[in-house]
């Protein structure tokens, strides 16, 4: 599973909150931090992190739960995977399986760039 992860992180610039999010705080706050969400509101930062950093991102970021996202600035680096490992739960991939659990996140991440609403996916994550 960590390895997939740092793959995603380094190649498509996608870590996600469970890997250990850093920044500066002056970066966090001039993109408007978290969402107010119950899922999908790393994701969501990190996109906008990315659009900030000059990367091209999925319409639905632009502005999804703060405002618009700033101009890029000079000094904004790309993803960085350390080397320092971050201790996170892994109870529901031990409970559903890699398999399983991978494929369900893909439909969520999915769901999300179609529209559905993160309150809803948070229905959908937490039932199943």
């Amino acid at each position: 599973i960590m390895w997939g992860a740092n793959r995603r992180a380094r190649w498509r610039q996608l870590p996600y909150g469970d890997q250990g999010l850093f920044m500066r705080r002056s970066c966090f706050l001039k993109v408007g931090g978290f969402c107010d969400w119950p899922l999908m509101e790393d994701y969501e930062l990190v996109e906008r992190l990315k659009t900030y950093a000059g990367f091209p991102h999925h319409k639905r970021v632009q502005g999804a739960c703060k405002g618009t996202v700033p101009k890029l600035r000079s000094g904004v680096r790309r993803v960085q995977v350390l080397d320092t490992a971050v201790v996170t739960s892994a109870r529901r991939w031990l409970r559903k399986g890699i398999w399983w659990t991978t494929i369900f996140n893909q439909f969520i991440i999915s769901a999300w760039h179609l529209g559905v609403s993160p309150f809803t996916l948070a229905r959908w994550y937490y039932r199943v």
